[in-house]
């Protein structure tokens, strides 16, 4: 259990951190809100038509609304004239669909201030003069006393999952921030981390452990075309080698990029960290545009090494192409060059984590999406490495996924998903197949309802389930419910049969702009035994 000395400890730090940021940040009411839709998605990534043109800058941060309500919260990664990309601040993209409106905030002195140099530009050279004059006076204005610029948040939350026979807790403070124009002008400080405590009791034992997780940690040097990070970073343009303690160079423009990244995967060995398994890795990448195709190509070549010797030598290819806003398509692949294999170095060339995407809207209330992926990579935070998704059976190798959308009136859509994946070694493969029917603000009443059915084949057993959820707001959406319920039923190879049951609810509520508070519940009935799990948030924007 965590003690009376923790807890008071953990909320004066929560509550310090707070009144320092509300001092930091004391401009962060005076915003404007840059809008754009969400025009793609892949399996961690989302692209929104707002770019480099609208003031963006990498790193801001995005919010994904629909109907007026906050789907997630995510970070450019990405950034060109036409478009943008962002990673999602949890493991994947969850619940985003396209369409969804994509919010930035960005301080109001910084975008005035933008314009006012696009209005010289544009001016004879007698308006120049006074204009001049005046935007001198105004950086003076804003300047005073406001040496450092902040965005970010931080949030303490609470994990705990509790059984008849075992019980988990997992407190933890995390925090999220950028600080712009660090007491210079072309100076950026980002971090990503958190604090947490994990308490585990069962009948035979009990542990008790403290880490501290630092995501990211860098600071940032940007002069007009060139870019410098360094610290832990994670450079998005070199797929493939995760994060990185080291540095990242970067010459850009409107359109081209191009840089190299240099760093080390520390561990720990008998106390001590050893440095001996560098990473490095060169990027280039192209935007183009014209008025039917517009899209980007990029290109790294990497190297990975352990304990000094060649571990992984592999390019990776990102491309995206829009075709006359109908035809989105999207194709990733790892092409490994040299690999290790129980210490050897073969020479093979070898496709992994490909990943090829093409999504087809003919019509407004219509779209269709064919994908096709073999090895998907998961990153871990804590060991800094990638695995493969397929963690429990490596012997999964592919799977092809078709979808429709259909948008019917009286705000319903219709979601339909088939899969079919394929086993090594095996002629047999799993199918999957769902249908979803969706119905925003039905009856003009404020709920929106989510009603599905899924059948999958497996060589371990066939599951049915039945799902239906739904979700309300009040008082102007600053209140929120929703609930779900699901029923499994599983026919194993082996002949048994039994149901599980899953029901989740959750409250969110939003105090202004800055606070919000989120409380997720889901209870778990399988054969006998059941589980509870409770997750609950305090979070603070600035």
């Amino acid at each position: 259990m965590i003690t009376s000395k923790f807890k008071i400890l953990f909320f004066a730090t929560v509550s310090l951190l707070l009144f320092k940021l509300h001092l930091f940040a004391q401009i962060k009411k005076d915003t404007i809100e840059i809008k754009g839709k969400v025009i793609f998605l892949t399996i961690d990534e989302v692209y929104f038509d707002i770019g480099a043109k609208d003031g963006l800058s990498v790193n801001d941060t995005v919010l994904i609304f629909r109907n007026d309500s906050k789907i997630d919260s995510l970070f450019i990664t990405d950034i060109s004239e036409q478009y943008s990309k962002a990673k999602s601040e949890f493991e994947k993209v969850k619940n985003i669909k396209i369409g969804d409106i994509a919010v930035v905030r960005k301080i109001k002195e910084q975008v005035q201030e933008q314009h006012e140099v696009k209005i010289l530009s544009e001016q004879n050279k007698e308006n120049n003069v006074k204009l001049q004059t005046e935007k001198v006076e105004f950086k003076a204005l804003t300047k005073k006393g406001q040496t450092l610029k902040s965005h970010g948040r931080i949030a303490l939350q609470n994990y705990s999952l509790f059984s008849q026979s075992y019980s988990y807790q997992r407190p933890a403070l995390l925090f999220v921030a950028n600080f712009d124009k660090f007491f210079f002008d072309n100076l950026k400080i980002n971090t990503y981390a958190k604090i947490e405590n994990n308490f585990s009791k069962s009948p035979i034992s009990s542990n008790k452990q403290t880490r501290l997780l630092i995501y990211q940690l860098s600071i940032e040097y940007q002069l007009t075309n060139l870019v410098l990070s360094a610290g832990r970073i994670f450079p998005y343009q070199s797929p493939g080698i995760g994060g990185s303690d080291g540095i990242q160079l970067m010459m850009r423009n409107q359109t081209l990029s191009f840089g190299f990244v240099a760093g080390t995967q520390p561990q720990m060995d008998n106390n001590t960290f050893n440095f001996s398994n560098p990473k490095f890795s060169f990027f280039i990448a192209k935007d183009f545009r014209n008025s039917s195709i517009s899209g980007r190509m990029s290109l790294s070549y990497s190297k990975i090494l352990k304990n000094r010797k060649l571990e992984e030598e592999f390019l990776y290819v990102q491309n995206f192409i829009r075709v006359s806003k109908l035809t989105d398509i999207y194709l990733s692949a790892q092409v490994d060059l040299n690999k290790s294999t129980n210490g050897q170095t073969v020479k093979k060339l070898n496709f992994r984590n490909v990943f090829t995407s093409l999504s087809f809207t003919p019509l407004n209330w219509f779209r269709f999406s064919l994908d096709f992926n073999t090895y998907r990579s998961a990153y871990l935070f804590e060991t800094m490495k990638n695995l493969p998704d397929s963690i429990i059976d490596k012997r999964f190798r592919s799977d092809l996924r078709g979808r429709f959308y259909i948008n019917l009136p009286f705000d319903i859509t219709l979601n339909l998903t088939s899969s079919l994946r394929s086993i090594q070694g095996e002629k047999r493969k799993d199918s999957f197949s769902s249908g979803y029917v969706s119905i925003d603000d039905i009856f003009s009443s404020g709920f929106d309802i989510t009603a599905g059915l899924s059948y999958a084949n497996t060589r371990f057993s066939k599951i049915l389930s039945e799902e239906i959820s739904f979700e309300k707001f009040f008082s102007n959406r600053n209140i929120g419910l929703n609930c779900n319920f699901t029923s499994y039923a599983y026919t194993a190879s082996v002949g048994e049969k039994f149901t599980n049951l899953i029901l989740r609810a959750g409250f969110i509520f939003n105090i202004g702009k800055s606070y919000s508070v989120l409380i997720d519940y889901e209870r778990n009935w399988q054969k006998s035994a059941g589980t509870n799990l409770i997750f609950g948030e305090i979070s603070y924007r600035f």
